[in-house]
């Protein structure tokens, strides 16, 4: 019996010892590398768009008529990471105080661009964009949050 507990407890020791034996290779990091990146901020002058769209949200240029041409900020986001990352990306323009946020998921080592209905008179300037990466569909488990000023050309 003493045997027996005395192995258990070597045992015991012996796992602890070798998992503190690990390199610091094998171990996860305290610094995470980004997995998302915004690759490209350009404008859409000429989408003829359905209002009712599920690629709608509650952009300022998606409210009004059945069919909107309205230009578009369009954004690409590229996600290097090996799994699957959802998004929630909110973009304010500099004169306004208009906050739109969409949301989508992008495939490891995918893209995902996402589009964003802007007035006319005020597509051309600054923005802030913020992006937060999930590692779940329900936007719970928060991996990431990345904030940029773009000018879209």
């Amino acid at each position: 019996m003493r045997a027996a507990t005395s192995l258990t407890l070597l045992v015991l020791v012996a796992s602890a010892t070798v998992a503190n034996l690990a390199s610091a290779k094998d171990r996860p990091s305290d610094k995470q590398k980004q997995s998302v990146f915004l690759e490209r901020c350009t404008i859409k002058e000429t989408i003829l768009f359905l209002r009712k769209s599920n690629y709608n949200c509650c952009c300022s240029g998606d409210s009004a008529g059945e069919w909107g041409s309205r230009p578009r900020v369009m954004l690409l986001f590229s996600n290097k990471a090996k799994w699957p990352l959802w998004l929630a990306v909110t973009m304010t323009p500099e004169s306004s105080q208009e906050t739109c946020e969409h949301r989508g998921a992008v495939d490891a080592k995918g893209k995902l661009d996402m589009l964003f209905t802007q007035d006319p008179s005020r597509v051309r300037g600054k923005y802030a964009v913020t992006m937060m990466a999930f590692a779940d569909s329900a936007f719970a488990d928060t991996v990431e949050f990345v904030s940029w000023t773009v000018t879209p050309k």
